[in-house]
């Protein structure tokens, strides 16, 4: 396994290195940093055998593959730390939106060996669902070897790079979506009798089922809609949908690439 740098010991680092884990029983060679003194003592409590450094320069010397795990709107701060120090070979990986592997490419003067990913909350249970872009650089083994050590995470595809602000809105930020909502679903369960961990029982394989039907290639959206009579939120349901397509849409503008 490689050594594996992370300049942000955030919620996405925290994803990852859970997903690693849980998968493997232990993580590798793992090297973090984080202007935060807070964050560094999360991550070092979640996971005690990952190494603290307090130079981002020290994480990108050391490590093989490095991940970019800041937000976007501190991203350029962070390439200015660490762009010095890299070596050619290192694959660096950024797991967020916004800037393209043109932009990253730039900004690490030149650097050729790119990645981008779109990590997802279940990949810390190797549930995610991931896509991926590579630079041109990349030979197919070095390509089969990044996919299958992120498939780790979960399902992990790669795409177009056009396409991974789109994911971030319809598979990165999704469970949001939906989360309170089963929480709530849950709460009104247990008040209505139903012991929580039954309850959470089946919620949890009603949706699963749920969706499995939706997206059934022997029905329809439309037959699939019609399987249940009672609809308790149907007066409400076009106000819902403009709230989605607005508040989506919104985020989506504020995270697409300038150019």
């Amino acid at each position: 396994m490689q050594r594996i740098g992370f300049i942000g010991a955030g919620r996405a680092t925290r994803i990852i290195l859970g997903g690693i884990k849980r998968r493997l029983g232990s993580l590798p060679e793992v090297y973090v940093t984080d202007k935060s003194s807070e964050a560094l003592l999360g991550i070092k409590r979640l996971y005690e055998e990952v190494k603290i450094l307090d130079n981002p320069k020290e994480v990108a010397e050391r490590a093989e593959l490095l991940f970019l795990s800041v937000p976007y709107t501190v991203l350029e701060d962070a390439i200015r730390d660490v762009r010095d120090a890299l070596n050619r070979d290192t694959t660096v990986i950024y797991p967020g939106p916004k800037y393209t592997l043109e932009d990253i490419s730039k900004m690490l003067d030149g650097h050729k060996k790119i990645v981008r990913m779109i990590p997802n909350a279940p990949s810390i249970i190797n549930k995610g669902y991931n896509p991926v872009v590579f630079s041109p650089t990349f030979s197919k083994t070095e390509k089969e070897r990044i996919l299958n050590f992120l498939s780790l995470l979960g399902k992990c595809v790669e795409t177009q790079e056009k396409l991974l602000e789109a994911y971030v809105v319809t598979t990165a930020m999704s469970p949001t979506y939906f989360w309170f909502q089963f929480i709530e679903l849950k709460n009104i369960a247990v008040k209505l009798g139903i012991p929580e961990e039954d309850a959470k029982k089946a919620i949890r394989e009603t949706i699963k089922g749920a969706v499995d039907l939706l997206f059934n290639e022997h029905f329809s959206e439309e037959e699939v809609l019609d399987l249940v009579p009672a609809k308790p939120f149907a007066k409400d349901e076009e106000t819902i949908k403009q709230l989605f397509h607005k508040n989506i849409s919104r985020v989506y503008n504020k995270i697409k690439p300038t150019h």
